[in-house]
């Protein structure tokens, strides 16, 4: 490990250089307050040396780093006087290199700031320091691991990490998955992280998968771990695939996101599948969940269930949609009260028309007295004319 002797030919020239001047900038808002490197770090040795290393890493999210060149070599002379180093002080050196905030990440464990990942300046020289100094890591946990991946600036970076590294603190157990998730919480790591070593290496068998994409913060990534996730799965419970629907933001995400998940839950529930497509925001992403779902086997439904399906949208236009999608599927024999309802659902006797010419065939095998009552269900004498022609043929 580092001792005091070793690195303080390191940092004396590090103190005795006149510090850069920067620019006050209002920085306040972005959770970093006007102190500077050098004023929080008198001594950067702790760095290295020090006993509470998360309490020096949340400083290091708040301070104004060096932009000098001086600042970045001397922390890879830091690291390069150490015979031995633990994960969590490598991470402090990488944490010191000044890098664009562009990615920020408040939860109750602490603070996360990113760059885009390979895009800053100093983008190479964090994978530097990750690189040289993964041969000198000694002491590493779960928890340290994914705050090294989570820096990490490129993939081959990431996977010289992993391999070195994973196995070492990984069993396989939720424990050590939370662990290192905990570690890289927002980072542009994750998904990389997941879906080249992770899933490649069979290390997201059972539910570890499923809670990695509950940590997903974009729908970008839960649609490329769903997918990664499903290729290895035969069947989903529904239970499942109304989870994942709800993790969604947006309805183009939703949409994907169904496509995928009702292949492999099918036959779905009219229960489960009206749950999944409530989970929509607007007409057009229903439609499109429908159009799925109309295809053969995916679905079994009576009466009832089109009617629920028929409420979800909030225009005569996706009704339709819907009716003109099952209507000749329908399983169960038909009820005077289910087709008053399900015409009563429509708000223009224009549409009850034409969801009447798509159910008729199926509603002429009921008693003529309840034909003509179902009639009445029209608001004009022109669309119980209509009607009565329809069902009495």
């Amino acid at each position: 490990m580092c001792r005091r002797g070793q690195y303080r030919g390191a940092v004396m020239h590090y103190a005795s250089r006149t510090s850069l001047a920067l620019v006050a900038v209002a920085l306040a808002g972005c959770g970093i307050n006007n102190t500077t490197f050098r004023e929080e770090f008198p001594d950067p040795a702790v760095l290295i040396t020090t006993t509470d290393p998360m309490t020096v890493r949340d400083k290091l999210a708040r301070v104004r780093l060096p932009e000098s060149r001086d600042h970045t070599e001397q922390l890879l002379a830091m690291l390069r006087s150490c015979e031995s180093i633990d994960a969590a002080h490598l991470v402090l050196l990488t944490r010191a290199v000044p890098l664009p905030q562009n990615i920020q990440i408040h939860n109750n464990s602490g603070r996360w700031t990113y760059p885009q990942r390979g895009k800053a300046d100093n983008s190479a020289f964090v994978d530097q320091l990750l690189t040289e100094g993964a041969d000198k890591v000694r002491d590493i946990d779960a928890y340290w691991l994914g705050e090294m991946i989570g820096i990490s600036q490129s993939d081959p970076t990431m996977l010289m990490l992993c391999n070195r590294f994973v196995p070492q603190v990984d069993d396989r157990s939720d424990r050590a998955f939370d662990e290192m998730v905990r570690g890289m919480p927002g980072s542009p790591a994750f998904m990389p992280f997941l879906s080249k070593y992770m899933g490649p290496e069979g290390r997201l068998d059972g539910d570890r998968g499923w809670r990695a994409f509950s940590r997903m913060s974009f729908d970008s990534s839960r649609l490329i771990l769903l997918d990664i996730l499903l290729k290895d799965e035969h069947e989903i419970t529904e239970d499942r695939l109304l989870m994942a629907m709800k993790a969604f933001s947006f309805d183009s995400g939703r949409t994907s996101a169904f496509n995928l998940l009702v292949d492999k839950a099918r036959p779905i529930s009219p229960g489960a599948a009206h749950a999944a497509i409530a989970t929509f925001s607007f007409d057009s992403g229903r439609r499109s969940a429908f159009a799925t779902l109309a295809k053969p086997g995916n679905i079994v439904l009576g009466e009832q269930d089109l009617l629920r399906f028929v409420k979800l949208f909030s225009f005569d236009s996706g009704r339709i949609t819907v009716v003109k999608q099952f209507a000749n599927s329908l399983e169960q024999e038909p009820t005077e009260a289910g087709a008053v309802a399900l015409l009563k659902s429509f708000s223009f006797d224009s549409d009850r028309t034409k969801a009447l010419k798509l159910m008729a065939n199926r509603w002429r095998n009921l008693p003529a007295d309840a034909r003509r009552r179902i009639a009445k269900t029209f608001s004009f004498d022109s669309g119980r004319s209509k009607a009565l022609e329809l069902l009495m043929r």
